[in-house]
């Protein structure tokens, strides 16, 4: 069974932000701590500083059936991992 992810919380947050945010660069920056978790804004918002996505772990090969390497990269994006597979 799926477990439904609720955004809507998110989304208020960066609403309510946006009002009082005059440009681009007065938004909040987030810690990387547990603390912060009520903080999350959805990601579109963090597109201006680049510590957000940072290469913290290592990329680890893999093989598949027919024995082409598929290199898999983990990004931490501040409490999220994104898994990108290169070919």
């Amino acid at each position: 069974a799926r477990e439904t992810v609720d955004y809507n919380s998110s989304i208020i947050r960066y609403l309510e932000n946006s009002i009082w945010q005059r440009s681009l660069t007065d938004g909040r920056s987030l810690q990387p701590d547990v603390l912060y978790i009520p903080h999350l804004v959805p990601p579109h918002t963090l597109l201006l500083n680049p510590v957000n996505c940072v290469m913290t772990k290592f990329i680890r090969p893999a093989t598949n059936k027919v024995r082409c390497p598929i290199c898999c990269v983990c990004v931490s994006c501040i409490y999220f991992d994104i898994y990108f597979f290169l070919l």
